[in-house]
């Protein structure tokens, strides 16, 4: 299977042209201290602060290259094609707790660097196959904090979701063709789902 997807169980409510995507604040996974508030569909829009818990920030000397999610205290999975040019670890960092990528005290984010990489054994970064990588941490994340929590997987019998659901994506990626930079806001959009059997795939 080409692509692992990432997704968790939300409730959507209408309001107007937006969406409102709410989950069980006990739950173990997936959730976030604020509920999440989309209105935009095409482009995206910033990410509120205090949503989307689990995504972190991978940066070498400082600048962000590639995003990522918590998995538990000392474990972050991201895509394997984040290291195909990056061998010395110890100028990589990750940044967890903050929508931004310069946060302010206020926001209590968490800084920590990398003790190893797991990539997967059958990455092909021609293909992009197997494109994952597990990042064991130097030091655990304190999860104390509402702003750090893991992201919720799916178990091997969850079926690829349909065409006609909805889904969000996000990140810190690049919000013009022209322009190169990621954003300095965490950016969140709504999406289809696209099957693997999909011609452009």
């Amino acid at each position: 299977m080409r692509f692992l997807i990432f997704f968790f169980i939300v409730f959507i409510c209408k309001k107007g042209n937006a969406s409102l995507y709410q989950c069980n604040e006990n739950a173990a996974c997936g959730c976030s201290i604020k509920f999440t508030l989309i209105s935009r569909i095409i482009g995206g829009e910033n990410a509120v602060e205090q949503t989307w818990s689990w995504a972190v920030s991978l940066r070498s000397t400082q600048e962000h290259f590639c995003g990522g999610s918590i998995l538990s205290p000392s474990f972050i999975i991201t895509a394997a094609h984040c290291f195909n040019d990056k061998t010395d670890l110890k100028s990589i960092t990750i940044l967890a707790g903050s929508v931004n990528l310069k946060p302010s005290s206020k926001d209590s984010p968490q800084i920590r660097s990398i003790a190893r990489i797991y990539k997967h054994p059958n990455y092909n970064p021609i293909t992009y196959e197997n494109d994952l990588t597990l990042i064991h941490l130097s030091t655990p994340l304190d999860m104390g904090h509402g702003n750090i929590k893991p992201i919720c997987l799916p178990s091997g019998t969850v079926p690829q979701p349909s065409n006609n659901i909805s889904m969000v994506a996000v990140g810190w990626g690049t919000t013009s063709t022209s322009i190169v930079v990621a954003s300095p806001t965490l950016q969140q959009v709504t999406v289809k789902p696209i099957a693997s059997t999909y011609s452009g795939c």
